[in-house]
C-alpha cells in the first residue's frame, strides 16, 4: 500500500514526542508565548488526520478495484465456459 501502517504510526510518535516536550517546556516557563508551538502542534495534528484519511480512502480504493478484477475474471471464465458449450 502506498502509505503503510508503520508510516502513520511514525507520525503519531513525532507528534506525541512534539507534545510532551512542549508540556515540558510549558511546565518549566510557564510565562512563555506558546502560541508558535501551539500553531505547529495543531498543523501537525491536522497532516496526521489527513493522512489517516488518504490512508483509509485507498484502502478503499483498492478494495474495489480488487473486487472488479475478480468480477471481470469470474464473467472472463463464464465466457470462456459458453464459448465451450456452443458448437
Amino acid at each position: 500500500m502506498i502509505i503503510d501502517r508503520k508510516f502513520l504510526y511514525d507520525l503519531e510518535y513525532v507528534r506525541s514526542d512534539f507534545e510532551s516536550a512542549y508540556h515540558k517546556y510549558k511546565e518549566s516557563n510557564p510565562q512563555a508565548d506558546l502560541s508558535e508551538m501551539q500553531n505547529k502542534l495543531s498543523l501537525l495534528s491536522g497532516c496526521i488526520a489527513h493522512v489517516h484519511q488518504l490512508h483509509e480512502a485507498i484502502g478503499s480504493h483498492s478494495k474495489k478495484v480488487m473486487m472488479q478484477e475478480f468480477t471481470n475474471q469470474k464473467l472472463l471464465a463464464e465466457i470462456i465456459i459458453l464459448k465451450r458449450q456452443t458448437p
